[in-house]
């Protein structure tokens, strides 16, 4: 797959650390079968490789061999088995014996004991000293001294790596990479799907006997805070186990220019889109009329919408946690931390006008407030509720809602200190909620980015 995502961007040369480590005989000959018909294509392949069996080392144009941190051949990699040959009868590589396991066997060093330990140090520092006097290391040496003399070669900066492809072709790649990895791992799709299901089921066999009286109206409320709740919880903490592990894959494709950030994150969202929509309708639809909530068909829309946008901002939130810590652990323990806060001021718990005026400006960070204000506007608006015999208060112009007496839906939304807004205002608060938490992980992640030293021209050497 990484070799995949370099090719991307077709490069002219590319560098392969230990491509067939891990794969067996098989693999490991049709990935260099693949190497050997981009280099007959006109591609330069540099790779280390470690004990590669014979039909591959026969695919090598040119072999460079280092022990001990020194070079001790550098040339066409048919001609090696001759150079060793060359330099004394032990060092003859056998009939039918594989090259690169002989080249193993002389250059590297034997600590099984001292004997043999500088026995092999010494081989090895005879290998390094007959290369640095071979009539190819001095023939080259030569041709790049009179190159420089005569001015032939002129080395400059190496320029930054700019990106193969276009935006909107990097947009797709990634919408498709996305697509495509869902498709194979049916159990992402079960584990989108299944608990909306399950919670969904749950809570509205909990909630299925609410009725319009004065034990409703908490039922109701308590009802809307939980689904707020369970949406917020479930998605944010899914979006850190994922998001965490694709930054560290986004950071390496970033680093050698696969793609953009903006177009990693807008092919990203559009894939998780569908597991950001369907899963809260399908939720809503089981839990909205199992808990005969407001009848009314707009209500049960209005419901949806706050479902999906609750669930969004969660997934935005467990992004921007995974974008401003180091790890799946530190993220998974500041995401809840932060909902919890959130939470506290979303006026369930305590009345929005009682919170300490130090403090009460938190509650316009909350999500929860725009939440659960919207939800509460969109169930109480126009309901009416009935009132038991002992808890009408007699006024003076007859029978009427007393303390313990709420008659309409109205008074429900002015008691929690939601009047004077609205459904659509709520709605709106929770869509640019959304749109800043995107804005601020986009940041992070920009911000972000590994920084490499760039590769400059010796000095003395640039035009």
């Amino acid at each position: 797959t990484n070799i995949g995502v370099e090719l991307i961007k077709n490069p002219s040369m590319l560098f392969l650390d230990e491509p067939t480590s891990g794969l067996d005989s098989f693999q490991a000959m049709s990935v260099m079968e693949c190497m050997a018909d981009l280099a007959l294509n006109g591609r330069t392949i540099v790779t280390s490789i470690h004990q590669p069996r014979s039909a591959i080392y026969a695919m090598f144009d040119r072999l460079y061999l280092i022990s001990e941190g020194n070079c001790i051949y550098q040339g066409p990699a048919n001609q090696a088995v001759a150079y060793f040959g060359s330099k004394g009868g032990e060092y003859q590589c056998p009939p039918l014996f594989n090259p690169a396991d002989f080249f193993l066997d002389i250059t590297s060093p034997d600590y099984r004991s001292p004997e043999q330990e500088a026995a092999s140090l010494k081989r090895v520092e005879y290998f390094t000293e007959q290369w640095k006097h071979a009539p190819l290391v001095e023939e080259k040496q030569a041709s790049e001294s009179g190159m420089k003399k005569d001015k032939m070669v002129e080395l400059k900066n190496i320029d930054v790596l700019v990106y193969q492809t276009s935006v909107m072709t990097q947009i797709m790649l990634v919408y498709w990479r996305a697509m495509i990895a869902v498709r194979r791992n049916k159990i992402i799709i079960f584990g989108k799907l299944l608990p909306p299901i399950i919670f969904g089921l749950i809570i509205g066999a909990i909630y299925s006997d609410t009725k319009y009286n004065q034990s409703g109206i908490q039922d109701r409320i308590g009802v809307l805070f939980f689904c707020i709740i369970n949406q917020m919880f479930g998605n944010m903490i899914a979006s850190i186990k994922t998001f965490s592990q694709e930054k560290v894959i986004l950071e390496r494709e970033r680093a050698s220019k696969s793609y953009r950030l903006s177009s990693f994150y807008i092919g990203k969202y559009y894939a998780e889109l569908p597991f950001n929509v369907v899963p809260p309708c399908i939720f809503s639809c089981i839990v909205y009329w199992t808990a005969g909530l407001n009848s009314s068909i707009s209500a049960f829309g209005n419901f949806v919408v706050f479902m999906i946008l609750i669930g969004s901002c969660a997934v935005g939130i467990g992004i921007a946690c995974s974008t401003f810590t180091g790890s799946e652990e530190a993220a998974s323990a500041a995401g809840p931390g932060f909902v919890v806060i959130m939470i506290l001021f979303g006026g369930f718990y305590i009345n929005v006008d009682s919170l300490p005026q130090a403090v009460r400006w938190l509650n316009h960070l909350a999500l929860t407030k725009y939440s659960f204000a919207g939800l509460t506007i969109n169930e109480f608006t126009g309901v009416e509720f009935t009132c038991e015999s002992s808890l009408a208060v007699e006024g003076e112009s007859g029978p009427q809602g007393g303390q313990g007496c709420i008659r309409t839906g109205e008074e429900v939304i002015r008691n929690l200190s939601f009047e004077g807004q609205s459904v659509e205002m709520n709605m709106l608060a929770l869509f640019i909620y959304l749109c800043v938490l995107h804005l601020v992980s986009f940041l992070g992640l920009l911000f972000a980015q590994r920084k490499f030293q760039p590769l400059l021209a010796p000095k003395g050497h640039q035009s």
